[in-house]
């Protein structure tokens, strides 16, 4: 079963793995809400913000709220590949959806249906002429 964790909690996980801690993202997760860091939901507390413990966070931003919301891979996607519809809908570019596909695939917790639609969209947009190896 894949868990879904707040962005803030991802990307915590993420800098302490590369620093070389051993946390489960649970862990990572428990603390940061012990800490006062984030809430239940993974919202930063308002202490998190004034502190600067938390940067750059906006809960009206729709594209960071997509990032929280979805999780990997999206939240590693840089801002670059989003961009808003006149609706105000969150839309990943070609290569952010590459990237995204590709994550999927390499990481070995993905679950088979979730490497084979990542593999589907790939394949839709090499069709499409936006990855190598054009199948038309």
């Amino acid at each position: 079963m894949n868990i879904k964790y707040p962005m803030l909690v991802e990307q915590s996980y993420k800098s302490l793995k590369e620093s070389g801690f051993e946390l489960t993202k649970a862990e990572v997760y428990r603390k940061m809400i012990e800490a006062n860091i984030i809430d239940r939901y993974g919202k930063p507390t308002d202490e998190a913000i004034k502190e600067g413990w938390v940067k750059n966070y906006d809960a009206d931003n729709p594209i960071q709220k997509f990032k929280q919301d979805y999780g990997f891979p999206f939240n590693a996607l840089d801002d670059k590949h989003y961009r808003l519809d006149e609706q105000g809908n969150v839309l990943i570019d070609a290569p952010g959806l590459a990237i995204a596909a590709a994550a999927i695939q390499l990481n070995p917790s993905s679950s088979p249906k979730a490497v084979k639609v990542a593999e589907c969209i790939e394949n839709e947009l090499r069709k499409k002429g936006y990855l190598g190896g054009n199948d038309k």
